[in-house]
């Protein structure tokens, strides 16, 4: 829920509201695990002690995160509104948003623009085109902490024509630019040793 794609901002505007009836899918082979997990979860409740609601808290996000750490490739979403899987739609952009326009995904899951850009409205809270600005920006932002790629080349990678334009985008989201975000982030990086996979008692 807290990761930056474009299913994590979708799953927390529908959870938002109690107008859609909606629901996850999750295809699993591993349901031993799972069970022990709800029971664990649900033996917490029972306890009314001082740690019992963290406990719980705990059990529930150890579930989710097993099931999208091994089945995130899986989930399905569906809206009885729609009538359809729109996570497919949103997989889709996530997986073209450097080339991709409104029309052309219309073209390709058999909607009209209109109609296409109302759902994803009323299903992510934003417009076609602030996710794919959200997507492009995003991934920016990890090739400027993580990598040493040069900012023409980070502006090709994410679906910009020129180093310019992106700069101009990214300083209208972040109040900098490009340049500054990487010396700022990278020098509060460095204040931290990296880990060695070694813990001393």
């Amino acid at each position: 829920m807290s990761q930056k794609n474009l299913l994590s901002y979708f799953f927390r505007t529908i959870l938002q509201g109690d107008s859609h009836s909606n629901y996850l899918l999750f295809y699993s082979d591993e349901i031993k695990w799972l069970k022990n997990i709800i029971r664990n979860a649900m033996g917490e409740c029972y306890k009314r002690d001082n740690f019992s609601n963290q406990n719980a808290i705990n059990w529930i996000h150890l579930f989710f995160s097993h099931l999208l750490r091994n089945y995130g490739k899986t989930i399905q979403f569906y809206n009885y509104q729609m009538g359809t899987d729109f996570s497919l739609i949103l997989q889709y952009i996530q997986n073209n948003y450097q080339t991709l326009t409104l029309s052309s995904l219309a073209e390709f899951f058999h909607y009209s623009e209109p109609h296409l850009s109302t759902l994803i409205k009323q299903n992510t809270g934003c417009s076609f085109t602030t996710l794919i600005k959200q997507l492009r920006l995003t991934d920016a932002i990890s090739y400027l902490i993580n990598t040493n790629m040069k900012i023409s080349e980070i502006a090709e990678c994410v679906g910009y024509n020129s180093a310019d334009h992106f700069s101009r985008v990214f300083r209208s989201s972040h109040n900098m630019s490009p340049q500054e975000y990487r010396k700022k982030h990278r020098s509060q990086e460095d204040l931290f040793l990296p880990f060695d996979g070694q813990i001393q008692a």
